[in-house]
């Protein structure tokens, strides 16, 4: 079942995220990723703590929620006020038996670490790489 879970941001609105806080979970056959009608979306533990799932996007619920933001203090001409939930990626380290998810944003790098892959998401290591400045030239 690992290998047919794809963990994936899903974007509120269907196409971009403009601030993203969560990160969502969908599943799919590996070989039917690009088939839409074989998703289905974590939408929350069943009363055994099962996860529950759902064909339809709308009833998606994020298994990491996270508002924590880097370089609050925005000067002009430089990123800031930056979420930390951004482009990543999950994987599953057999060893150490923890999905690991890793998030990159301008000023830094976000680690967090699950039993599951629903959760309880728990950041372990954030790794800050200064501030980017973004000029014309």
């Amino acid at each position: 079942m690992r290998q047919n879970l794809r963990v994936m941001q899903v974007p509120a609105n269907g196409s971009a995220v403009a601030d993203p806080l969560d990160l969502y979970l969908a599943r799919v056959p590996a070989n039917a990723v690009q088939d839409r009608s074989q998703w289905t979306f974590f939408t929350g533990l069943g009363r055994a703590g099962r996860p529950q799932w759902s064909a339809a996007i709308e009833d998606k619920q994020p298994v990491l929620h996270d508002e924590t933001r880097r370089y609050l203090d925005v000067r002009p001409g430089n990123s800031g006020n930056l979420p930390v939930i951004s482009q990543g990626g999950v994987l599953y380290n057999k060893a150490l038996r923890r999905y690991i998810y890793t998030s990159w944003t301008d000023p830094s790098f976000e680690f967090y670490e699950s039993p599951t892959p629903w959760g309880p998401w728990k950041r372990f290591l954030y790794y800050n790489f200064g501030l980017v400045t973004f000029d014309d030239h």
